[in-house]
């Protein structure tokens, strides 16, 4: 009587879906935890640099995102303890007798495709400017945050930036302002009817946030569906978008990207730090190994597949005029980027147009180091208009 009672309390189909749910679940944690050995091994283990690094940043709280303060990504990127990328400590006052140059920017800036801290465009421009004068006189620090647009970046300077006290800000920015320019103009304004809360910030669950701290396997996986999801999308869209709507979306982002600049240089220019903007430079030309247009305009395809390379190249050069014309207006320095070599494709990651290889890297910083050294002791702004055929990309051969 006991027997047969147990065994129809526990016995049945609701053991069988009760053991079938452990076993998945069990099943699921093994898998899980082999994937996560698997992915943080490979990392570990990696001679390349690693493609993503999501693990670097976190949700900030009037920014989209920011960098992990003391991170050591696997030894190939080292975020310090004031955000800077490197592993130095940085005083919140420099020294009476070193130049404190800021760079800033998105991921152009932050460099995260070369072969490790020392080899980012800011940290080679540092040891450039202290090789043609003396040791010590100047300190370049990293603050580029991949994914920032000018906006971002002057609430940044505005919350935090400005206590660590810069003579000149280094200022790289338009690559995500073109980018999410033209990745709107091909969503179209009207696109998903009318929302009554944009911009509202997405609910996080604690699972996610446990996940988003913890997990690389998480992160990688997310990485490479949103990356699928972009390709996808982006050549959908490129199909149906208009040349006039490319047009009238470039005429919008324009203007934003001008007005956001110009408030920039406003309040570096009321705290007293001298800016530099220089121009910025992409994948334009192949270089001297004689490949064709075609394999230029793929890795563009790849790069903003929601837009023709020529809407691209022609946003590009919209943009650079009005950042030439606000330097030149709040007595910023201007630098062309004149050295054919900077637009070759040769100095850029393999498929990838905008951001520098270690070759890349090491040019740019030269052609920015020669700029700083020539400047004069305080800017006046009045040689910044040069006309924009000497300062235009070269033809692609």
């Amino acid at each position: 009587m006991t027997g047969g009672g147990v065994r129809s309390r526990f016995g049945g189909w609701p053991a069988r879906v009760l053991l079938a749910v452990s076993t998945g679940l069990v099943t699921l944690a093994v898998v899980g935890a082999g994937g996560e050995w698997a992915v943080r091994h490979r990392e570990r283990t990696r001679s390349t640099v690693p493609g993503t690094m999501s693990m670097l940043f976190y949700r900030h709280q009037r920014l989209m995102h920011g960098l992990v303060r003391g991170m050591d990504y696997y030894g190939w990127v080292h975020i310090s303890r004031q955000g800077f990328r490197g592993t130095g400590e940085v005083s919140q006052i420099p020294a009476d007798s070193v130049i404190r140059i800021i760079a800033v920017g998105g991921s152009t800036t932050f460099d995260g495709n070369v072969s490790g801290d020392s080899s980012a465009w800011p940290a080679r421009l540092e040891a450039a400017l202290n090789a043609a004068t003396s040791p010590g006189r100047y300190e370049v620090l990293n603050a580029g945050v991949p994914g920032f647009q000018v906006f971002d970046d002057l609430v940044r300077l505005e919350s935090e930036l400005h206590w660590y006290q810069p003579a000149i800000i280094l200022l790289y920015q338009g690559h995500n302002d073109l980018f999410n320019t033209l990745g709107g103009a091909a969503r179209g304004p009207g696109e998903g009817g009318f929302d009554a809360r944009p911009d509202e910030i997405p609910t996080v669950y604690p699972w996610e946030r446990w996940l988003e701290r913890h997990s690389l396997l998480y992160h990688k996986l997310g990485q490479r569906l949103q990356a699928i999801q972009f390709r996808s999308s982006g050549a959908r869209q490129r199909g149906q978008t208009t040349a006039q709507s490319f047009d009238e979306g470039l005429g919008v982002g324009v203007e934003r990207f001008a007005r956001q600049l110009r408030a920039y240089l406003a309040v570096a220019q009321s705290l007293g730090i001298q800016v530099i903007v220089p121009q910025v430079v992409y994948a334009a030309e192949t270089g001297g190994g004689g490949a064709a247009d075609s394999v230029v305009e793929g890795w563009w395809r790849g790069a903003m597949p929601f837009a023709p390379a020529q809407v691209v190249w022609s946003g590009y050069a919209r943009y650079d005029s009005v950042a030439r014309a606000a330097a030149g207006s709040f007595g910023a320095l201007y630098v062309p980027a004149r050295d054919s070599t900077l637009w070759s494709l040769d100095h850029y990651t393999e498929g990838d147009p905008v951001h520098f290889n270690d070759r890349g890297s090491r040019a740019f910083a030269e052609h920015l180091a020669g700029a700083i050294i020539a400047m004069p002791a305080r800017h006046s702004g009045a040689d910044s208009g040069s006309s924009a055929a000497r300062d235009a990309p070269p033809r692609r051969r």
